[in-house]
This record gives structure tokens, C-alpha cells and sequence, in this order.
């Protein structure tokens, strides 16, 4: 067989390194595996020429934060880290000793005042495991907002510049998708959603596009995505768009439903 063309090369180097420094795990928990270098389209050499610097910066606060951010990220999610970050994600783990398992999808109904009571402090509680995961994406969201780290992102190169943008709306995305689902347990502990006893033994929280809880929830989502679409839009025709493109799919909004 011939050898690949050397801009192949160089574009499969570069595509690999950058999945390396900004791939995140889902935003729910699936069984989605995280995007690789074959999964995406075919880049322009020349369009990615732009992106190539990476040299070394230990000292950026910019880099330490996305490094950070995403520890964070990965931290919360009940699948492994990658080999490169384990360090970072194994220490934020112990900072916040909560995953995203910890997320119910549904309840059954309580029977009676004495289990209301009971079903009202176990929602409670599982609020407050919430609480937790929201306290890890907070942090990294104050890093990356940090004045020295917003101002350093005029100095970095191309390539550093997307990379934060693309790490700071995947913490949003995650943060607005906490936020509803912590405004939907506060909503069924204040009132129980409809159903037909009849019919339905309690209530499951669906998916759907638009969020309707938490104002704070809606206005970071909002947030996001115009910041997802200055990324599409900055970085057209390289893995930011496509990453950006493949994170605005994912739903963010909740709702109660009635369920068996």
C-alpha cells in the first residue's frame, strides 16, 4: 500500500491531539462512546494550517483552566477518563465524590400522608446530591471566567482560543441540564404531577428541547448556544464545528410525565 499523503498525516495528528485536549464524555449518561478521529469528516489541510501551533505554555491559566474544566466533566461521569487526564479527573473525583448516576429517571408515587412525607425527603435528599454535582461545574465555570483567564485568551493561539470557547459552553451545557433537573425535583416535592392512579403508579422525567425550570438554568443554556454558534461560525470546516454542532442536539428540557 502507498503511504498516506503527508497532509493526511498531519491532519490525522492534529484532529487526534485536539479530540486529546477537548473530548468530553455525553451530557447524560448513554452509552454513547466519545467522538473519534474516524468517526469525522475528511478537514482542508489549509484550513487547519491555522490551528497547528501548540506549543507548550505550562504557565497559561487559560490551558490549566480547560485542563480543569474538563477533569471536572469527566470527574462526574460514572464512565472511565481518558489515560491522558486520569490524574486530573481522579483528583476531582475525590473533590466531588458524586456522579451523574446519582439522576433518577422517574418515581413511583407514595401511598398514603405518612409516605408522602418520606417520598418528599427522599427527593429532598437526592436534591441535594445534585447540589453537589452543580457545586464541581461551578468551580470550573469560575475558573474559566476568571479575569486573568479571559484576558489571557487574547494572547493564545487559534487553536488554545477555540479550545476554551468549546470547553466553556460544554460546562454551561452541563450546568442549564442540572439546573432542570434540580428545578423538576423541587417542582414534584411542591406538587405532585398529574396522573391517573388508575393507570399510572407514579411519574418518569422526559426529555424535551426547550427548558422550562430554573430562569438561571435557561438563561446559561441560552448562553451556550449563542457560544456554540460563534464557534461554528469562527471555526468552520474543523473539529470545533463539528463538535459544537453535535452538542447543540442534545435536549436540555424536562418534563413530568405519568408512567406505569
Amino acid at each position: 500500500l502507498a503511504p498516506r499523503p503527508a497532509d493526511v498525516e498531519r491532519n490525522k495528528k492534529l484532529v487526534e491531539a485536539v479530540l486529546d485536549q477537548i473530548g468530553t464524555p455525553p451530557i447524560k449518561v448513554t452509552h454513547e462512546t466519545p467522538l473519534r478521529y474516524d468517526a469525522l469528516p475528511p478537514f482542508s489541510a489549509q484550513t487547519l494550517k491555522k490551528y497547528q501551533d501548540d506549543s507548550p505554555n505550562p504557565n497559561s491559566p487559560l490551558r490549566q483552566a480547560v485542563i480543569n474544566a474538563r477533569a471536572a466533566l469527566w470527574a462526574i461521569y460514572p464512565g472511565q477518563a481518558p489515560a491522558s487526564l486520569s490524574v486530573e479527573a481522579a483528583m476531582a473525583r475525590r473533590k466531588y465524590p458524586v456522579t451523574l448516576d446519582v439522576l433518577k429517571e422517574g418515581y413511583r408515587a407514595p401511598a398514603g400522608d405518612k409516605a408522602e412525607k418520606q417520598f418528599k425527603d427522599r427527593v429532598e435528599e437526592d436534591e441535594r446530591k445534585v447540589a453537589m454535582l452543580l457545586r464541581a461545574l461551578q468551580d470550573a465555570l469560575d475558573e474559566l471566567r476568571d479575569p486573568k483567564v479571559v484576558e489571557a485568551r487574547q494572547s493564545e493561539s487559534k487553536r488554545w482560543q477555540a479550545n476554551y470557547d468549546f470547553m466553556l459552553a460544554r460546562v454551561q451545557l452541563e450546568y442549564a441540564y442540572l439546573l432542570e433537573y434540580q428545578s423538576a425535583l423541587g417542582s414534584i416535592r411542591k406538587e405532585f404531577p398529574p396522573r391517573d392512579p388508575d393507570l399510572h403508579g407514579g411519574w418518569k422525567l422526559a426529555s424535551r428541547a426547550r427548558l422550562q425550570g430554573d430562569h438561571m438554568g435557561r438563561k446559561i443554556a441560552n448562553e451556550a448556544h449563542k457560544l456554540l454558534d460563534k464557534i461554528i461560525k469562527n471555526n468552520s470546516g474543523t473539529p470545533w464545528e463539528v463538535l459544537a454542532k453535535r452538542e447543540k442536539l442534545t435536549n436540555l428540557g424536562l418534563e413530568w410525565q405519568p408512567a406505569k
